[in-house]
């Protein structure tokens, strides 16, 4: 029995298929199959059964998965101390963050990590919707903060970050804003939704505040957004902290839209826990962590 094995089988069962499993290990699909055959014959059992479409775990395999798990977690908690200890550092360690985010909160740590390990380089990237979600599930990035919408917790974890408040709005010589009290559905349709598209490749249509069959134009970001509303093009969205010096001086209306009052967004601190984090990584998570907890307790 190998760490091999054991690696090929949690990815069958986790990603549903010895395709999928091949592309996580970036292995072949027959290398995969070969990997747990020779682990159900050094075992003596069959751990999964391929009577269906796609595989499923055995009886005998659902408890065999269960310790093997453990010894995965062991393993990847016995390479990440091995790399804390033997101070070895990353080149590279990527992050994502969902565009919603004020980076002001981000970019001071991640600026003094950088100053301290200058060999490694810190790249950030910023994704809208479920971009950042994406990007953590493909491998792509060490750490995302975004939402935990689509987090799959057999094998990530997270720590609460911040709250966003997102305040539907207009400009003040808009047609809803002469509308008073609440604003219906097919009042607010009548007019251009601002949205900003997700930068996730396969995400579905995106439906999170946005009334259907009405009017919509499409932005790819929140400054172009921010620009459209400013305007007068249209109604939309937008994270409380990136409009407050126009809700104070009247250049932009907070609605009041049936449905869509606003909502609070919840962000999180994201990373996978079946994979060891180096030196970096685990110092830019501590971190964050760290600043997001002392920012809830003020």
């Amino acid at each position: 029995m190998t760490f091999e094995q054991l690696k090929a089988l949690d990815a069958v069962v986790k990603y549903g298929s010895v395709r999928a499993a091949a592309e996580h290990l970036f292995k072949t699909p027959p290398s995969v199959s070969s990997l747990i055959k020779n682990l159900e014959s050094d075992v003596g059992i069959k751990l999964l059964s391929r009577d269906a479409y796609r595989p499923t775990l055995t009886q005998e395999g659902e408890l065999f998965y269960r310790k093997a798990t453990q010894v995965l977690s062991q393993m990847h908690e016995l390479k990440s101390l091995s790399q804390r200890m033997s101070g070895s550092k990353e080149l590279v360690v990527n992050i994502a963050i969902n565009a919603v985010c004020p980076l002001d909160r981000l970019l001071t740590t991640l600026m003094s990590i950088e100053k301290k390990h200058p060999e490694t380089q810190i790249n950030v990237s910023t994704e809208h919707l479920g971009g950042a979600m994406e990007r953590l599930k493909l491998n792509e990035v060490d750490i995302a903060v975004t939402t935990s919408l689509g987090m799959v917790t057999k094998y990530m974890e997270a720590s609460p970050a911040f709250t966003i408040p997102i305040v539907p709005l207009a400009q003040k010589g808009h047609p809803l804003t002469r509308i008073k009290g609440t604003i219906s559905k097919s009042q607010a349709s009548e007019y251009p939704q601002v949205i900003v598209r997700d930068s996730s490749r396969t995400s579905e249509k995106q439906t999170l505040d946005v009334i259907e069959g009405g009017r919509h134009c499409h932005v790819t970001d929140f400054i172009s957004k921010k620009k459209l509303l400013d305007s007068g093009l249209g109604w939309g969205g937008l994270p409380l902290y990136l409009v407050e010096e126009e809700l104070k001086n009247g250049s932009l209306v907070a609605l009041q839209i049936d449905g869509y009052s606003g909502r609070r967004s919840e962000q999180f601190l994201i990373r996978r826990s079946d994979k060891a984090h180096g030196l970096v990584s685990q110092e830019v998570w501590d971190s964050l962590h760290q600043s997001f907890s002392s920012s809830s307790n003020d």
